[in-house]
């Protein structure tokens, strides 16, 4: 097994040393574009274009692959000291784990009988209350309307606001000087 693990990680140094040779030559060729002679418009065919893209997809699939052949051979190691000290845990000593202890870590808790989950985010994000603040509103302004008097001709006598307020409603005078005026019969 080392030897196969070995053996991998040789051919990937290998090859990032000759991607990273790749890119060196393409860069130094584009630093010095400026003291090349164009010898006349070139035209860049599609099919070349295409053809520089499918390299371009191959060589990344190919790293991506090589990377992820590492990291399965670091997890295949299966060792909790890394994770452990990832979340702050100081660990000197590797701390080793079968399957059995894997699948314990990774399965799903079960809660105990009598009791229940609490499914409220307490670090939610707080949302604007709209329907408070819209039914707040809704009765303050209900409220001046009824105290401006609009909502007498809808409400029986006692509930007007001349009855409720008396001398402190607005229309108390309004309404006076309309009981005051006497028909001429």
């Amino acid at each position: 097994m080392r030897y196969l693990e070995e053996r991998v990680s040789k051919r990937v140094v290998e090859a990032e040393a000759e991607a990273d040779n790749k890119l060196a030559t393409a860069a130094s060729t584009t630093a010095n574009l400026d003291k090349v002679k164009p010898t006349g418009p070139k035209k860049i065919d599609v099919g070349t274009v295409a053809a520089i893209g499918v390299a371009a997809g191959a060589i990344g699939t190919f790293v991506i692959v090589l990377m992820g052949n590492l990291a399965y051979i670091k997890l295949r190691k299966r060792n909790l000291g890394p994770i452990l000290d990832a979340n702050g845990w100081a660990m000197n000593a590797k701390a080793k784990f079968n399957v059995p202890f894997g699948a314990t870590l990774s399965s799903v808790a079960k809660l105990p009988p009598g009791s229940r989950s609490d499914i409220r985010d307490p670090f939610a994000e707080k949302r604007f209350p709209w329907k408070t603040f819209l039914l707040s509103f809704l009765l303050i302004y209900g409220a001046i309307r009824w105290y401006l008097g609009f909502l007498d001709s809808y409400l029986p006598e006692p509930m007007h606001s001349t009855s409720v307020f008396g001398k402190w409603a607005p229309r108390f005078e309004a309404e006076k000087t309309e009981d005051s005026i006497e028909p001429n019969l």
